[in-house]
């Protein structure tokens, strides 16, 4: 070495002392001595691209002048231009140099290049896929025929060096003319041109032979070096961090960048953002593999030609192999709520019907579905219910936070219902509408949990009372029998609210007949009075004895005025019934323990021990006489009862 900008490493020193030899090329074309040889330094992480020239001035055979320009490639960007390095050679002249000028670093300043350069026409294209896949392979090494002028063999390597990811680069070594198949460090060049035997790259491919098919992205790329396109270069150096030496990942960013110039360009058949996805996750599974590249890809200026807003949310949310994106990279929740805000809620409302309706949701999607209600107002919420029903139970399905505000209560019962039994299969936290939920269930008779039943009692101590003026002051109306009868176990909480009512219409009668004994404790202490309204609301609606037979039992509990009165207003119902055996067996049994007992022989006469039992009750009062004589409105069992009575 003569002269040197640079300190390399030994092994690196070496291998440039080695290839600056001369490989003995004579071009029998135009007898240039000179050609470009392109390799890597290993321990630097640099990259040589020399050119050699026969120094025939010399007095000793096989001397040769080679320039090595040493290229830092990590400090290179995306606008690098290898095809100015040719202008950077220089020749040394024995007699005229004195070879300072070797000694001092270059300086190239990144520059705008040309859009592209003249298309090598003397290149046969199918002949040229052989040589890129062997070139690509990087296992094999491609020896070619010198069958031009030197010019064209240092174009083409320069095309071939100008695009290719550095990372790849990194591991070609090029020679553009040879003597004979040269061989360095116990390998050959990727490429090499020969002056000797080798595959011919311009004559043209037989016709008569089927011609092989390459992939569509790398058919773009061997179309970009042959044609000279400095842009496809420039997007090939700007993702060459995540490309690396991947051969797969360099194709998959082939055909990404072909879809994106085809869509820009308008040529060929209109690839979808689907296309894009499947170079991105297959090419780069890992989620931290191609970070810039996917970024690139799906963010809005890129994605927008592959398709709509809409239809990329969608997409995204659908994909299933979302963990190899990183979603937050390229603003996708950003994206969407933009979305939302940005277009009629019509538009927002069909992308979250199509997703309802997709086989697969990835967490992304479900995630965009399940808090999709965030946000909107109570009149956005409506139009999407009655937009499509199943979308919403899909939306609170996924997410029952959702139901922790209070805009469902209002529904109709059937919607109501549906979206209540998710509410309990997993209760919202910070819901606080419990009286307004407790007033809605009273009149929709549907399942409540156990659960459930309690909150209501916590938040509010009064709950039965409300239930019960709720159910009486509506008549005839759905009660929740649940909460009915939830209600009717607070026996002390029923009779206080009973002895404030006049009027007890049919349904909660019949609860209180149902659920609580006319005998039990709870009735004895709370006294008779609290049993007026209910008796007169009986007596006002019932004439069948069977039922006001829980009036009878229950007058014999107490020996006061409202007792007396009950039992004087039901007695003759259950006289007449007995006359005519028109009581019921379990009727009978109801009252059996609140008769008298006959003779045997006068054992069938029901009649007379209901009487007796009557005129105990009454001697135990100490009625007068007189009230005997018109106990009833029936003059036949008064004179009957008048009987027994003066019979004492």
């Amino acid at each position: 070495m003569i002269a040197s900008s640079a300190s390399l490493p030994l092994k690196d020193a070496d291998r440039m002392s080695y290839l600056s030899d001369w490989s003995g090329y004579v071009n029998p074309y135009d007898k240039d001595t000179s050609y470009i040889t392109a390799y890597p330094l290993l321990e630097s992480q640099c990259y040589v691209i020399a050119k050699s020239w026969y120094a025939d001035e010399m007095s000793r055979p096989g001397c040769v002048w080679t320039h090595s320009l040493v290229v830092k490639l990590d400090a290179l960007g995306q606008k690098a231009n290898f095809y100015d390095l040719l202008k950077l050679f220089r020749r040394p002249d024995r007699d005229g140099d004195d070879f300072m000028s070797y000694t001092k670093a270059i300086e190239q300043k990144e520059e705008d290049t040309p859009e592209s350069r003249i298309r090598l026409q003397e290149v046969d294209s199918t002949r040229f896929m052989y040589l890129a896949a062997l070139l690509l392979d990087r296992h094999k090494p491609a020896v070619y025929a010198v069958e031009k002028e030197g010019e064209v063999y240092e174009e083409l390597c320069m095309r071939l060096v100008q695009n290719m990811p550095y990372g790849i680069l990194k591991e070609l070594s090029i020679c553009s003319g040879s003597a004979a198949v040269r061989q360095f460090e116990g390998g050959f060049y990727n490429l090499q041109f020969v002056a000797g035997k080798g595959d011919s790259l311009m004559e043209p491919y037989p016709p008569n032979v089927n011609k092989p098919k390459a992939d569509a992205g790398f058919q773009f790329w061997m179309d970009a070096v042959l044609d000279g396109r400095n842009d496809v270069a420039q997007m090939l150096h700007r993702f060459s961090g995540d490309i690396g030496n991947d051969s797969n990942q360099f194709l998959a960013t082939l055909n990404l960048l072909r879809l994106l110039d085809e869509r820009i360009r308008g040529n060929g058949d209109a690839a979808s953002i689907s296309e894009i996805l499947d170079y991105l996750v297959n090419g780069f599974a890992e989620k931290t593999r191609g970070a810039f590249l996917k970024r690139s890809f799906l963010g809005k200026q890129v994605s927008k030609y592959f398709c709509d807003e809409q239809t990329f949310i969608y997409t995204l949310a659908t994909i299933q192999k979302w963990e190899s994106l990183d979603y937050d990279a390229f603003g996708y929740n950003e994206r969407v709520e933009s979305f939302r805000k940005g277009h009629p809620m019509e538009e927002y409302l069909s992308l979250l019907i199509n997703l309802s309706k997709a086989d697969y949701l990835n967490d992304m999607g479900k995630a965009l579905l399940s808090n999709s209600l965030e946000g909107l107002t109570k009149e956005e919420v409506a139009m999407l219910l009655n937009q499509d029903w199943g979308l919403f139970k899909s939306i609170v399905t996924m997410n029952n936070q959702v139901l922790a505000g209070d805009f469902w209560l209002d529904l109709m019962p059937p919607q109501f219902i549906s979206l209540f039994a998710i509410f309990q299969r997993n209760e919202p936290k910070g819901f606080v509408a419990w009286d307004t939920l407790y007033h809605k269930l009273l009149t929709i008779d549907t399942f409540i949990a156990d659960n459930i039943l309690s909150e209501f009692a916590k938040h509010d101590p009064d709950y039965v009372a409300i239930a019960l003026n709720e159910w009486n002051s509506r008549g005839k109306s759905p009660i929740n029998r649940i909460i009915l009868d939830q209600c009717m176990k607070q026996k002390s909480r029923v009779l206080l609210w009973m002895g404030q009512q006049e009027v007890i219409n049919n349904d909660l009668r019949a609860a209180i007949k149902r659920c609580i004994m006319p005998d039990d404790s709870a009735v004895v202490s709370f006294g008779s009075r609290t049993w007026k309204g209910f008796v007169d609301s009986e007596l006002n609606t019932q004439k069948d004895a069977n039922e006001l037979v829980y009036i009878y039992v229950l007058a014999f509990n107490w020996r006061d005025c409202f007792a007396l009165s009950y039992l004087k207003r039901v007695l003759p119902y259950i006289y007449e019934a007995l006359s005519v055996e028109g009581l019921s067996y379990l009727a009978w049994k109801r009252i059996e323990n609140y008769t008298g007992s006959v003779p045997f022989w006068r054992s069938w006469d029901n009649c007379r021990k209901v009487l007796i039992g009557v005129k105990d009750y009454c001697k135990s009062m100490n009625l007068p006489e007189l009230e005997i004589e018109s106990f009833t409105t029936n003059q036949k069992l008064n004179r009957e009862l008048m009987e027994l009575w003066r019979k004492e």
